[in-house]
């Protein structure tokens, strides 16, 4: 049985993962940006069949941070 909030596959690879799309949208960045920080290495990326890209959340959090101010 899935954990509340995460899907099979997450369940599988035992990260917290979501499509590429929806990662652009939380993280406000484009997929071409977020393609070309897989590709770079400095994303995971996780092909499901021919089309479907997921990422990790926790991973693209960490990627993706404050500065100025405080931080």
């Amino acid at each position: 049985m899935s954990k509340a909030g995460s899907t099979p596959l997450s369940d599988a690879v035992g990260e917290q993962l979501t499509r590429l799309s929806e990662a652009a949208r939380k993280s406000h960045l484009s997929v071409a940006t977020l393609r070309n920080m897989i590709a770079s290495g400095q994303l995971t990326g996780y092909r499901v069949g021919p089309k479907l890209i997921f990422v990790d959340e926790v991973e693209l959090a960490g990627i993706v941070r404050k500065i100025g101010g405080a931080a």
